[in-house]
């Protein structure tokens, strides 16, 4: 999200709106992207990896592996909910999910997304 837009998206319904923006307009030629799950995300977290994040601070490298590149968030917005009113996210810095309300909006969280 950050990359493609430029900001962090918001709260956790507003990351979920952007998979449906992006199906909408067809991105990359397709109409079937999702939101990770916590899993998924988890799947692709590599501790040796030393790639910056949005703000390029160097005391907090993100585990991104290949192909994914430098400039994106801390965290990102899963699909996974918790109750009514609760989201999980995937921190890079350590590799972890914490549950956070859905409405929480912090600058170094964003979304991926993914294809079906």
């Amino acid at each position: 999200y950050r990359i493609l837009e430029g900001r962090a998206p918001g709260n956790w319904e507003k990351a979920m709106e952007w998979a449906d923006k992006m199906n909408r307009r067809r991105f990359a030629g397709y109409d079937d992207w999702r939101v990770p799950t916590v899993e998924e995300y988890k799947n692709t977290f590599d501790p040796e990896a030393k790639k910056m994040a949005f703000d390029k601070n160097e005391k907090f490298p993100v585990g991104y592996p290949p192909p994914f590149e430098e400039g994106g968030g801390y965290a990102f917005w899963s699909r996974d909910e918790v109750g009514l009113d609760s989201a999980r996210y995937y921190f890079y810095v350590g590799g972890y999910s914490k549950t956070v309300s859905k409405s929480y909006n912090n600058a170094t969280v964003s979304v991926r997304l993914v294809r079906e």
